[in-house]
Order: structure tokens, then sequence, then C-alpha cells
């Protein structure tokens, strides 16, 4: 269930995450998380190849997930001026260069400014070149010190003119990103096609086989195993392959469902009876 601290983040692929308080029966899904990040990037973000989960799971912890899975945390914890935290961000490997990090930081900063915190300080090795990357392109003012091989990095994570310009455009790009799979699908689920004739499942999955649609179309129906000669799934989460766009045309008492369904498996956005959701 989302809650009121819970927030649906726009990554700039077009696709989003949930972003929520860490919770104590999250600490498995942490510990999974790092287990699928590699040695290198354990050292790159916490300078050690072994366990961190403690630490980055005390102080203020938000977790970002894809559906079930959590792919991603941040976290702050106060030293000994009130005003300032020590802050580490990770993601999982594979959902690198989404932007994930980047909306994790923005609420975390959100977060932090109303508890009174000015300043962030975060220990970069010089060769993090991503987290580095994260940090400048913020929009915060950034101050660096060298350490040998390591970087103090202290951000003031101030929602200054040159915060918003950078957020804007960030949040710009991802709006339009989301729109991409909605206006120019590759691939279709017509959840409740159907082999009745005169029946808006009939008609919708027909006219885009025969309305010289480039991309790939499935229908969906539990009660068939194909559709106008075209193999038929039980869901959307059984195509084998990600859907851009599902088109609900299922009763209306399902029809919520069915959303819920599509959007759970993966679909990036939906359309209920050719209106687009």
């Amino acid at each position: 269930m989302v809650t009121m601290t819970d927030q649906f983040a726009l990554l700039r692929d077009g696709g989003q995450v949930l972003i929520r308080p860490f919770q104590l029966e999250d600490r498995d899904a942490v510990k999974a998380l790092f287990g699928r990040i590699s040695p290198d990037s354990r050292v790159l973000r916490f300078h050690t190849g072994g366990t961190v989960v403690d630490l980055v799971t005390s102080g203020h912890v938000l977790v970002a997930l894809r559906g079930a899975t959590l792919i991603a945390l941040a976290s702050y914890a106060r030293l000994r001026d009130p005003a300032a935290a020590e802050m580490a961000i990770v993601v999982d490997d594979a959902e690198q260069g989404r932007g994930i990090g980047t909306a994790l930081f923005e609420r975390l900063s959100e977060d932090a400014r109303r508890e009174g915190i000015t300043s962030f300080l975060a220990e970069v090795l010089a060769a993090n070149g991503n987290m580095l990357r994260l940090l400048q392109g913020m929009g915060f003012q950034l101050k660096r010190t060298a350490h040998g091989g390591e970087l103090e990095v202290a951000v003031q994570p101030r929602a200054d003119v040159g915060y918003a310009a950078r957020a804007d455009t960030r949040r710009h790009v991802a709006a339009i990103a989301s729109l991409e799979p909605i206006f120019h699908p590759r691939v279709v689920a017509v959840v409740g096609a159907s082999r009745r004739p005169g029946s808006i499942g009939h008609a919708l999955f027909h006219n885009l086989l025969k309305g010289g649609f480039a991309g790939t179309v499935y229908p969906v129906n539990p009660h068939a195993s194909s559709i106008g000669s075209v193999h038929a799934y039980p869901s959307v989460a059984a195509i084998p392959e990600p859907v851009d766009l599902a088109v609900i045309v299922v009763p209306s008492r399902g029809a919520l469902a069915a959303a819920k369904e599509s959007l759970e498996a993966g679909a990036r956005g939906l359309s209920d009876h050719g209106r687009v959701r």
C-alpha cells in the first residue's frame, strides 16, 4: 500500500520507481541488493569490499523499488555538527544510468532541509565518476577537497535558483520519455483480446493487426490459447518481452485489477478502450 510518505519518481528513460522510507522488514532486501552489486561497486561507493548494511541503514534512510524489488538506497546520518550529515547512495548495478540515484538524492535533500541540515558530506573515491557526476549534476553548490585518492565533497542541499533550473530540466526530460511508449509503442498487449466477433476485444486486436502497426501485438486472454491464429498469453507478465503499452478491454468491473497487474508486470503505459492513462 502506498502511503503519504511514499512517492513515485519518473526517471530519465521514462520509467518510474517508488521511493519510500526504509522499514525494518526491508533489511533482507537491502542485503540482497548488496549481494547483487559487484565487489568493485562496493569499493567505489563504500571504500570496502565487505558488508556495510548496518552502516547504510542507520540514520535517515530511503529506498527505491521497481515493482516489489528493492533496487537502490540512499541515507544520511548526522555528524557532531547537527546541521551537517554524511550521506551515501547505492544503486543496483543493473539499474545504473536511469537517474535513480538522482531521484533519491532529490528526495533525501528535501527531507534534510526539513530537518535543518544545511550540508551533506560525501567521501568519494576519485575513480567513482558516476557519483561525482551525480553530485555535480544536481545543481547544488559543491566544495571538493582532495585527500590522496579520495575526494571529500561538501554539498549544500539548498533549493536555490541553480538547483530549481536543473530539477525542472530533469523532470521535463523524464516526462517526455514517459510518453514515448504511449505515443510510439513498439510492443502492445491487448488485455481482453477476444475470439468473439463483434466484441471490443476482438475488433481492437484485429484492427491493430490489419492497420499497419509496425510493432508487435500480443493478445492477452487467460481463457484462450490463440486469438486470430496468434498465440495468446494468460497475462501481461507471461509475455516474453517488455510491454510498452497495455490496452485494457475487459469489462469495467475487472479493469482496475487488469491495469494494476499490467503495471506490476512492467507495462510502461495504459490505454482503457483506446483512452490513454
